[in-house]
């Protein structure tokens, strides 16, 4: 009876976790103009590179993120218009984040479920997430901070499972998310760094 009580639970949160992923999305692509966030202007640069209007951007930025965004809005380039410019590039931008997002709160599920917290405490944690200020606020704006959250979780669950089982593979594994993190943003990659270094070394 308990178990299916649990059953039962588990199915309604991961129900409200699902809505209040769509919902959150939703709001941001209708109500939140990406463009008009801070710095834009200055990594816009990065979309006029990969089109090809600039030969260098001049700037120090990892380029991983900035070719995403650019990928996911030429798949609807052919309806730009000087009319429909912002909300296009608005809603790219934000699709991207979002994509990145769902890969860094899943993380965070495998993550908690590593450590052995209760799938209903998980879920709970996926839902908050959704409308956590700083998290939130990164899903909005056109700054690769936002490939930093699910780097750096898929990270620390590789090194987790290498010093739980000392297999090799998951040290390999942890190559290509830290390789992203440390070419991304300076400053960023400078804390992770010296997170990594206290709690792992």
């Amino acid at each position: 009876m308990f178990a299916i009580r649990e059953k039962t639970q588990n199915s309604f949160l991961f129900l409200v976790f699902l809505t209040t992923t769509y919902l959150s999305y939703i709001f941001g692509v209708l109500y939140y103009v990406s463009p008009t966030g801070p710095d834009y202007y200055y990594y816009e640069k990065y979309f006029k590179y990969f089109y090809g209007q600039v030969i260098r951007t001049d700037l120090e930025q990892g380029l991983l993120y900035y070719f995403s965004t650019s990928f996911v809005n030429v798949f609807r380039s052919e309806y730009l218009n000087s009319k429909n410019n912002l909300e296009f590039i608005s809603n790219s931008i934000q699709t991207t984040n979002f994509i990145y997002y769902l890969m860094g709160v899943i993380g965070i599920g495998f993550l908690l479920k590593s450590l052995k917290f209760k799938t209903s405490i998980v879920l709970v944690v996926m839902t908050l997430l959704n409308f956590f200020p700083p998290l939130y606020e990164m899903r909005l704006y056109y700054k690769p901070e936002i490939i930093i959250f699910p780097t750096l979780v898929w990270s620390l669950i590789f090194l987790n499972n290498y010093i739980e089982t000392q297999e090799v593979k998951y040290l390999i594994l942890t190559i290509a998310p830290l390789s992203i993190i440390f070419t991304s943003k300076a400053n960023t990659a400078l804390m992770v760094g010296i997170y990594l270094c206290l709690f792992y070394l």
